[in-house]
């Protein structure tokens, strides 16, 4: 399982609420959120985006509410219904870029640090 942070977001960067979630790999490239969420609003104001942060791996992703700006009052409780994919993982778009070497590079086994186990 994963920590990911869900936020909810003013367009100017003011956290409305928060809620912790777990993520699953399900092995198909993606980080899933199984369970609902119930995400506790703390500020008044308008929901423009939803940030999710991987906290293990110090990753965030963000994403525009489709039908926003929508406004949260202060004490209410805002459910994200579940599954949903909060992570996709991969290559970016388009592959990887070029990766340019100038000198030769020589990769040696550390085999000063191995040791024999037994008897």
């Amino acid at each position: 399982m994963h920590k990911v942070v869900i936020r909810l977001m003013a367009d100017g960067g003011q956290m409305l609420g928060w809620a912790e979630a777990q993520g699953h790999a399900r092995g198909d490239g993606k980080i899933w959120v199984e369970s609902d969420v119930l995400v506790a609003i703390i500020e008044d104001g308008y929901w423009d985006y939803i940030s999710a942060h991987w906290a293990d791996v110090n990753i965030e992703v963000r994403n525009r509410v489709p039908e926003g700006p929508i406004e949260l009052i202060k004490g209410s409780v805002i459910p994200i219904k579940a599954p949903w994919p909060v992570f996709s993982l991969g290559e970016p778009a388009g592959g990887l870029p070029p990766v340019v070497v100038t000198s030769n590079v020589k990769i040696t086994v550390p085999t000063g640090s191995m040791n024999p186990i037994g008897r």
